[in-house]
Parts: structure tokens; sequence; C-alpha cells
């Protein structure tokens, strides 16, 4: 969220691998008290004729320590990076529906492993929205088409989010702030959750980049 001192809002923003810039810098807020974000399911499509994953998985590990290696310097001193797991994948239906490249659960377990070694070096904390989400229900309780959900799963999914950042941040400037809120911020995370790479105020790369270059002027 940013402005919290005064007009609080979410930016929630989506799509792109972790090699990928997702934002521009009219959308950097002036303040970032915290950022939430994930990458994982366009790094690990398989696209036909390729042995590997779209991004390489040691690359991937490496993007994420640079990634949140600059978003810690980004939020204020009394900020918070978060990171969120990757939503699951069932190989049958997204397989069966997305025609274009393949994506699987054993990779996305393999990278989920690579994102919480590279929280544990940069002391970031994870949200398990993956295992939230996988509680839920089965795969036709939880997919809308290959890798996206449906509405009341997009709910849950924003609610869960919203209790867990919340929980994260109690006792933190803006706190108050946060909770008048909430109710957007859990809206925004819901809306964002249909897609399948979700993220909330996520600045990846060159976004966080301009942020710092911004501080230094």
């Amino acid at each position: 969220s940013h402005g919290i001192e005064s007009s609080p809002e979410t930016i929630a923003t989506t799509h792109g691998s972790s090699e990928t810039s997702v934002a521009t810098a009219d959308e950097l807020p002036a303040r970032i008290d915290v950022l939430v974000l994930n990458c994982g399911l366009w790094d690990i499509r398989r696209f036909p004729g390729k042995t590997s994953c779209f991004v390489a998985l040691d690359v991937y590990e490496a993007n994420l320590g640079k990634v949140l290696e600059l978003s810690r310097q980004a939020v204020i001193e009394t900020g918070k990076v978060l990171w969120v797991t990757t939503t699951p994948v069932d190989d049958a239906t997204h397989n069966g529906i997305q025609q274009c490249f393949g994506r699987f659960e054993a990779d996305n377990r393999d990278f989920a492993a690579a994102a919480a070694r590279a929280c544990g070096e940069n002391g970031v904390d994870i949200l398990d929205l993956h295992g939230f989400t996988a509680a839920l229900g089965g795969s036709q309780e939880l997919f809308r088409d290959h890798v996206h959900f449906h509405r009341n799963v997009c709910d849950a999914q924003g609610v869960f989010l919203g209790k867990a950042i919340r929980g994260r941040l109690e006792g933190r400037s803006g706190m108050r702030a946060l909770r008048s809120c909430s109710a957007a911020l859990q809206r925004s995370l819901a809306t964002v959750a249909m897609s399948a790479a979700l993220v909330a105020g996520l600045h990846l790369y060159r976004v966080v980049r301009i942020r710092l270059a911004q501080r230094k002027k």
C-alpha cells in the first residue's frame, strides 16, 4: 500500500516471469510500506521443443535473490517485503486446455523450494497461498480454465492474503490506516488472484531500480 498517512491505496499489477519488468515508473508510489510479490507460473512454462522451463531453475533463484534484495531496499525503514507462494497447477487440467505450452506441478514445487531458499537468505516472510488454495478443493472446484480460479476461490484467496498481511504488520507504523483500507485491500487481492501470477503491489527489477534512483535524486 502507499500513501498510508493520508489516503491509503493498494497497487496491484500482474503478468510476467521473474525476468520481466511488470510496471512503469508512473505507477510507482511515493512511499512503499509493504511489497507483496510473487512470480513463478510464467517461469515454469515448458514450450514444445525445449528441454527446460522458460526460465531455468538456477536463473529463477538468482533472479529472486536480486528482486528480494532490491525490494528490501525499496520499502520504508519500518516496511515489509512478503513473498506469496505460487498457486497450484493441475497437470491434466492445464495441459488438456493449454496447447501452446505446458505447466507441471513438479516444476512448481522445485521453483517453490528455490523461492523459499531465496526468501530465507533475504529474511523475507512467506505467505503460503499454494497450500491454502490446494486445501480448498479439487481441480473442478478450483479452476475455471487451465490455471485461473473461480470467483469464490479468488475471494477466499483475497481474504486469506489480506489477513496474513495484516498479521505480519501488527504493531508497525501505519497499521491503523491499513486496517481502515483492509476491505479494499482484500478486494484488490481477490481481483488480482484471478490471474495465475498473483501479485499485490509488485515492483520487480526496473521498477524497484527506478524507485532507488528516485531516492538518490
